[in-house]
């Protein structure tokens, strides 16, 4: 789309293109304020997961991670529900858009983890199972086969893994 023209010359004018440019930034960071303004899902769209209380916890493991290193093993029973817990975070990551707390990625004990970096900017890329965390950290419920675990993540939080008597964990979203 071409700037106004000046009506005797036929060119475009100085002018009219640095109000055209400044339309468009004006537009383009409304729609990002926008967007970064707005929730994207309804608070009421799905029940928000909580773990048992703290008292009726038992702990399966706990741990700061090590880069791209495997936690300690942990079992997840048939009986009770898991959760991995964020407890700290100190690769916290507040960027302008997009803030972000570490993911954790799980793997089957005696599984290496899936690490890939690709391309020039060596972004990571895996096919393991990928455990985010909301805003606040929350413990996010596993929904996986029992067996024995490990976590692992690019980045080093602190993370806690619990189980919950099945009649004390209150369901809501699952990770699987």
């Amino acid at each position: 789309m071409g700037g106004m023209r000046e009506p005797t010359t036929g060119r475009t004018s100085g002018s009219a293109v640095r109000r055209a440019v400044g339309v468009v930034r004006f537009t383009w960071f409304g729609a990002v304020a926008t967007t970064a303004s707005c929730g994207f899902g309804s608070p009421s769209a799905a029940p928000v997961a909580e773990a048992c209380s703290e008292d009726q916890r038992r702990e399966l493991m706990a741990e700061k991670l090590t880069i791209d290193t495997p936690s300690q093993a942990f079992t997840v029973g048939e009986v009770g529900s898991t959760w991995v817990g964020l407890i700290a975070d100190t690769d916290y990551s507040v960027s302008a858009l997009f803030p972000t707390l570490a993911d954790v990625y799980l793997v089957p004990n005696g599984v290496a983890p899936d690490i890939r970096r690709e391309g020039e900017l060596q972004l990571l890329s895996t096919d393991d199972l990928r455990i985010g965390f909301d805003a606040e950290g929350n413990f996010q419920q596993l929904d996986v086969s029992p067996g024995e675990y490990r976590l692992w993540s690019y980045r080093s939080p602190e993370i806690a893994v619990v189980s919950c008597p099945e009649e004390l964990a209150f369901r809501g979203k699952t990770v699987s």
